[in-house]
């Protein structure tokens, strides 16, 4: 009796360690196949304050999320990083549209190439072809430290402009 009682509680036991040990198998996911950007949008004068102020509130905004984003995917799985490689070519897709004004011009260019190349290989990543995002990830931050810079300087033109606005008006 005392063997049944023993054999029982093993069988219990090893049953809820399998029970434990299994976990769900990982969401498969379809080939990701993402389209390029849609046109940038240039237009505007970077002398009209309201231009260029919108674009810097914008391009800031995009510029730290989708590096924020970029930096948490890249810790990710493949298939874990699925749902945030479409965040990335959304993002890369609604900041595209963002009308540039003259001086900015530049700056856009460096940025949607930026995001699109990262778009790219996270892409080849979650499709199992490419294993290591570290040289993306460099090279995506180190661009936006670049794009930050004349970020500052098109907000100290702002700053300025606004400033002799109020001087003049």
């Amino acid at each position: 009796m005392r063997v049944k009682n023993c054999l029982c509680i093993m069988s219990v036991v090893v049953l809820a360690a399998c029970a434990l040990a299994e976990t769900p198998p990982p969401t498969m996911h379809p080939p990701l196949t993402l389209a390029p950007p849609p046109e940038l949008t240039f237009a505007g004068d970077c002398n009209i304050s309201s231009n260029l102020a919108d674009w810097l509130l914008y391009s800031t905004y995009y510029v730290s999320a989708f590096t924020e984003l970029v930096s948490t995917a890249a810790e990710k799985r493949a298939g874990e990083a699925y749902e945030d490689v479409l965040l990335m070519a959304r993002m890369r897709d609604d900041y595209s549209t963002v009308a540039t004004p003259d001086c900015a011009e530049p700056a856009q260019r460096m940025i949607v190439g930026t995001m699109t190349r990262a778009v790219q290989e996270f892409q080849a990543f979650v499709n199992g072809e490419s294993r290591d995002l570290s040289a993306t990830l460099r090279e995506t931050l180190g661009q936006f430290d670049q794009v930050t810079v004349i970020q500052r300087d098109l907000n100290s033109r702002l700053e300025s402009q606004l400033s002799q606005q109020q001087i003049g008006g």
